[in-house]
């Protein structure tokens, strides 16, 4: 059987190429995010703990709450705290654990790494990750 050069390559790239970005949160929670930015004066005490790694804090903003997560690389995260798992139910709110090791929904009993992938089910799509900037001493965190 002698399949024709170009429809080979289309065949397998074709799935490379028709994905976009959303698809990778469960579409019930794409629908309940929208567009905003949040500014967060780091000087402020209350922000003092993200100078150190994997502390966090807690922010209003997005869909359910912002968790912030210091990485330890200088680098803050931003994380919304509504869970991708069954999104529009009340009690769908992302925590990070008293062992400070992952994320949980204590609701559902989904666990996230600290990077926001599934590490424990029921959930199957990753925590919603906002994109953050430093500039000076503001966090600004936003999305898209």
């Amino acid at each position: 059987m002698n399949i024709p050069k170009g429809i080979f390559i289309l065949f397998f790239l074709s799935p490379i190429f028709s994905c976009r970005e959303d698809e990778a949160f469960n579409p019930e929670l794409t629908e309940l995010l929208y567009e905003f930015s949040v500014e967060v004066n780091l000087q402020e005490p209350k922000y003092s703990s993200l100078q150190l790694p994997n502390n966090y804090v807690y922010i209003e903003g997005g869909v359910n709450g912002i968790v912030l997560l210091s990485t330890g690389f200088g680098e803050i995260k931003a994380f919304e705290r509504n869970c991708s798992y069954l999104p529009r139910s009340e009690c769908a709110k992302i925590t990070v654990h008293p062992s400070r090791s992952f994320f949980w929904d204590s609701c559902c009993t989904s666990q996230f790494e600290l990077s926001g992938v599934v590490k424990e089910g029921p959930a199957n799509n990753p925590m919603v990750q906002y994109r953050t900037e430093l500039q000076g001493s503001d966090l600004i965190i936003s999305y898209p």
